[in-house]
């Protein structure tokens, strides 16, 4: 009888920062019972990886489980793979980054179980050609893609079950194909159907090999998956019918067979993702003319187009490209450190931490919708940009550079207690750094048109920009606040879509001056308009002064409004309190949406945070607000999840030809308000 070997195991992770009590129920749902099964098996060999996230938290909170899973490894029952420590996506990393995550992990498995890995787990199965010269001088030796990386390079169903090796550079790495089929099978079929579609694969020999490394969540995390894999004896039944089916099945790790078995071709995969997350990385929007696009392969119905990379999703998503714009600039600030080993080496853990990929991108479950997952990111990266800061040497200062890569100059205020970077396109406030607490406030997310949603999501609201502060807004003066909840107007001006030019800039006293032409349509005609906002940086506050100008011959009567959104923690009554204010008197909030008149401040106490936000205007004006949440998908649910408050205070404003509307807007910040 035709026989071949069999590579199983898992890759096992959680975000940086992850609720503790989430990653405890996991470890008590999968991790925990599926290494007590596998303990029980010990001619069950089996490899593992386990990011160093997590395996920080399991020494802290479960050093039993590390030490099974040490006796374990002794006795060559699991092999463990690598990665790099703290999950990312390599392709985002430089290549000193890529270089230092993957040895941190090598380190720690080295140091806590005494063998250094020969393997690693591509996060994501994200494929870059540049990662085998990376991969090679880190000592790894082999990963595992997907079915459709062998078939992107030309290869066969048939050419599966064997190992790859491919090249970059005079390096070389071996590759091993995930079987597909297998891990759809797993664990929802019976392992004896498992057995009947192996015994039926085409191979040819003994030495041939199949992969199936999967989400090791899968076994007890996932929706009915405990009861199925444990209560009901699932995983120790499949366990026990591949022993009784070694004669021709025999499981094996991939180093021993490596070992003894030659890899059958050279080959070479172009820089993509896998099937499911191409159509992920995609905007709704194209999608349709997407599916005209020519594939490069197709065999055995999978897919693969042309540029489908994972920084597709910096384009889908504005507020991933940004965060992926502060983790590349903090790189640059970490790497200029001079003469403190230990403060560099400080600063580049921050930023490793804030290269968790899960923040990044959305697919089947949260990820970048989760608010305490980009809160995350930024806390590490603004940690790690406070150590690159030299006390007695720190000057605050006004930056100009093209911060988020997009062929325009940002203005970045770099401050010894407050960064505030403003963008040249609608002159706008897209990052408040409060550095006393490590906190971005303007880390806020827009409701993206999802390609799960139907209308009844489509309904609440779509956005059509990104949700920073400081847009400058005309809008009818029959409008109401529920149109502009549920994004169901129309801008009668145009600039908040318009690039603002710099007009000043004050380097000595720290201010900056922007100004754009524009118009705003009335029922009746179309005025020309011109805008001038001038930018003045403090140690814990911005002050924002507005010049609106009517640069047309007629009379201009409209309503402007600047819209403000705050990136907070919670909208939870007891982690937060907004008040409004009107002269000596101040209201509490008590309600996610509403109006207010003749109001000239707001303030919000953070009492995560132990912070409280205030935005005050000199002239009185009607304030609208409401919390903003999305509805994104998580497995088969659907998540509401807030991501900020919008606060939008309205002027109505007649001008007549060559007149000027003035106003000053404050925003303070400051610490040490304690819960009530």
């Amino acid at each position: 009888m035709k026989g071949f070997r069999i590579i199983f195991g898992t890759h096992n992770s959680q975000p940086v920062g992850n609720f503790s009590d989430v990653m405890e129920e996991v470890y008590q749902k999968s991790y925990k019972p599926f290494l007590s099964v596998l303990n029980q098996y010990p001619e069950f060999p089996v490899t593992l990886h386990y990011s160093g996230a997590l395996l920080e938290w399991l020494d802290e909170n479960h050093s039993e489980f590390l030490m099974l899973l040490g006796e374990m490894v002794k006795r060559k029952q699991v092999e463990l793979i690598g990665g790099g420590f703290y999950q990312p996506i390599l392709s985002m990393l430089t290549n000193h980054d890529r270089l230092g995550q993957i040895e941190k992990m090598t380190t720690f498995l080295r140091a806590n179980f005494g063998k250094r890995p020969r393997g690693l787990w591509l996060y994501e199965r994200v494929w870059d050609t540049n990662h085998v010269t990376i991969l090679d001088n880190c000592g790894i030796e082999f990963t595992f893609l997907d079915e459709n990386h062998f078939y992107a390079a030309g290869l066969d169903k048939a050419d599966l079950f064997y190992p790859h090796i491919t090249e970059d550079q005079g390096k070389v790495i071996k590759l091993f194909a995930i079987n597909k089929d297998l891990r759809y099978m797993i664990p929802s079929r019976e392992p004896e159907e498992i057995i009947n579609y192996c015994r039926n694969l085409p191979v040819k020999n003994g030495s041939s090999v199949i992969t199936l490394f999967d989400n090791g969540e899968k076994f007890g995390a996932w929706k009915d998956s405990y009861d199925r894999c444990y209560n009901k004896g699932w995983f120790p039944k499949f366990i026990e019918t591949i022993l009784q089916n070694q004669d021709w099945l025999k499981p094996e790790l991939p180093s021993s067979y490596l070992k003894k078995a030659r890899c059958k071709n050279k080959i070479y995969i172009p820089n993509m993702i896998y099937e499911e997350m191409q159509e992920w990385a995609r905007c709704p929007k194209k999608r349709r003319k997407s599916k005209n696009t020519k594939p490069v392969s197709r065999n055995n119905g999978t897919m693969v187009y042309a540029g489908s990379t994972f920084k597709n999703f910096f384009r889908k998503y504005s507020e991933s490209n940004l965060m992926y714009s502060k983790m590349m600039y903090v790189n640059i600030l970490a790497n200029q450190i001079r003469g403190d080993k230990y403060k560099k080496r400080a600063a580049k853990e921050e930023l490793w931490k804030g290269q968790c990929n899960n923040a990044y991108w959305h697919g089947l479950s949260g990820g970048i919708y989760y608010n305490h997952l980009r809160k995350n990111v930024y806390r590490a990266l603004i940690e790690a940009e406070e150590m690159t800061r030299v006390k007695g040497v720190f000057l605050p200062s006004i930056v100009v550079t093209d911060f988020d890569m997009d062929g325009r100059d940002e203005y970045l205020y770099q401050g010894s207690k407050l960064n505030a970077y403003i963008h040249s396109q609608s002159g706008v406030l897209f990052e408040l750094d409060y550095f006393p607490i490590h906190m971005n406030y303007q880390d806020t997310l827009s409701r993206h048109l999802e390609r799960y949603h139907d209308d009844h999501f489509k309904e609440q609201g779509i956005d059509n920009y990104p949700r920073s502060s400081f847009i400058d807004r005309f809008f009818d003066k029959e409008l109401k606040l529920e149109d502009v909840i549920k994004s169901k107007y129309t801008d009668m001006g145009s600039f908040y879509r318009t690039k603002y030019e710099l007009a000043d800039l004050d380097r000595e006293h720290l201010s900056l001056s922007l100004f754009a032409n524009g118009f705003c349509q009335t029922a009746n005609q179309l005025h020309n308009l011109s805008i001038r906002k001038k930018y003045i940086f403090e140690i814990s506050s911005l002050q924002i002064i507005y010049e609106i100008r009517n640069t047309g011959l007629s009379e201009f009567s409209g309503h402007f409004g600047t819209e403000i959104n705050l990136g907070l923690p919670s909208d939870k009554s007891h982690e937060r309190e907004m008040l409004v204010y009107s002269g000596s008197r101040s209201d509490l909030v008590t309600s996610q949406k509403g109006s207010y008149s003749a109001i000239s401040a707001f303030s919000v106490k953070d009492f995560i945070n132990e912070t409280k936000l205030k935005i005050s205007s000199d002239k009185p004006s009607e304030l609208w607000f409401y919390d903003v949440y999305t509805h994104s998908r998580n497995f088969d649910l659907f998540d509401r999840i807030y991501q900020g408050t919008c606060l939008v205070p309205r002027f109505e404003i007649n001008l007549a030809p060559g007149e000027v509307w003035s106003n000053s807007f404050s925003l303070n910040l400051r610490r040490n308000y304690n819960k009530r």
